[in-house]
């Protein structure tokens, strides 16, 4: 008598066959995590799937484990699960993120590492580069950190950047004070370094490979003459990131609406626009837009990213909609599951088309936690 069937001796033809029913990034991942010949099928698969969409995974302080596991939460599916997390995560602070499950982490000890939360690969760093001899508020990539010509650069405490190259083993971080300017963002776009300043200020730097293999800002930062109108009047929370090819600022407002001190958060997004006219004094305006068009805007403290939302099958995730990392997904007022509120009609008070906000916040709760963009599978 033949032993039964394992699930992983099931033929290849059909295993992409199922792969190609399986809707949803999380169900995707599910199948891929059964065995090494279902994740083969799901990765041979994943150019028929749609892009993967941000997942949140949240903060310690909601975790009620032994610091080993934090909970993801997906907006496609609407569901929660638990991750484990690799061993370099445990009891750390999310600092930034990259495609692909890529994270920066600063463990209690304030030691830095990049790890990829999926598939517990770690990137090898310098003993310099494990230990900044700065205060890290944020970090972003130039590109994957797989590549040895990656460099992260970090707002810094005392208004600077600092940039740490990977495939520079035997140096560590370089710093960049920019004075009095407060960075509230920063962002490579089109090779270059921009930081975004809570008035709304944009400042690119110059980033160079000296002679010894270290990222460097070359000369000043250069600070652009914009136009900025309304978007300098709005509130000091402000995100950049690139939407369809061109630089862009999301600046967030919030409003109390009842007594239950849950408030309403409102943004308004604005492109870089060139203003190159003889009339006028300035290079660059902020040009507000009013649609995200195929895109939804996932914004954070952390990691912002536009990311493309095909018509239909991507769950509640919408296109024009704006996802924050500090809102309430999940109805913790009222204990009743994970619904997700529409905060704004589709439609401003003076009758133009604006862009929706998604999800509800409480005052005085810090945020819960951190996007993070799957690998495609």
């Amino acid at each position: 008598m033949s032993p039964p069937t394992q699930w992983s001796d099931l033929p290849v033809e059909l295993l992409h066959l199922v792969c190609a029913k399986v809707v949803g990034t999380l169900r995707r991942t599910r199948f891929a995590a059964v065995c090494k010949s279902w994740r083969a099928a799901a990765i041979a698969s994943r150019q028929a799937a749609p892009p993967a969409l941000p997942w949140l995974i949240f903060s310690s302080y909601k975790n009620k484990d032994d610091g080993k596991t934090k909970r993801l939460y997906c907006p496609e599916d609407d569901e929660v699960l638990p991750i484990a997390l690799p061993s370099e995560v445990f009891g750390g602070f999310l600092m930034g993120a990259h495609d692909g499950g890529w994270v920066a982490t600063l463990e209690p000890n304030l030691r830095f590492a990049v790890v990829n939360l999926f598939s517990g690969i770690e990137v090898a760093l310098s003993e310099k580069q494990r230990r900044p001899f700065c205060i890290i508020r944020k970090v972003v990539f130039s590109e994957p950190p797989t590549s040895s010509s990656c460099i992260l650069a970090a707002i810094i405490h005392h208004c600077g950047i600092a940039l740490c190259r990977i495939g520079c083993p035997e140096d560590g971080w370089t710093i960049k004070q920019l004075g009095a300017a407060r960075l509230v963002d920063i962002a490579f776009y089109n090779g270059e370094l921009y930081g975004l300043t809570d008035r709304a200020d944009l400042v690119r730097f110059e980033i160079d490979v000296n002679t010894h293999g270290m990222a460097v800002v070359t000369g000043d930062p250069q600070w652009l003459s914009i136009r900025k109108g309304s978007s300098s009047s709005l509130g000091h929370t402000r995100y950049i990131f690139e939407l369809h090819g061109k630089l862009t600022m999301a600046v967030r407002n919030c409003w109390s609406y009842d007594q239950s001190r849950n408030t309403e958060l409102f943004f308004k997004v604005f492109q870089l626009a060139d203003e190159s006219v003889a009339w006028s004094r300035y290079n660059y305006k902020w040009e507000e837009v009013r649609s995200l068009g195929d895109c939804a805007l996932f914004v954070g403290h952390k990691w912002s990213k536009a990311v493309y939302v095909a018509a239909k099958d991507r769950g509640l995730v919408q296109r024009n909609c704006i996802y924050a990392d500090d809102v309430l997904y999940l109805a913790t007022l009222d204990s009743h599951g994970n619904r997700v509120y529409d905060m704004q009609h589709e439609r401003d008070s003076s009758g133009l088309p604006t862009i929706k906000s998604v999800g509800s916040r409480v005052v005085g709760v810090p945020p819960c936690g951190m996007w993070v963009l799957p690998p495609n599978f």
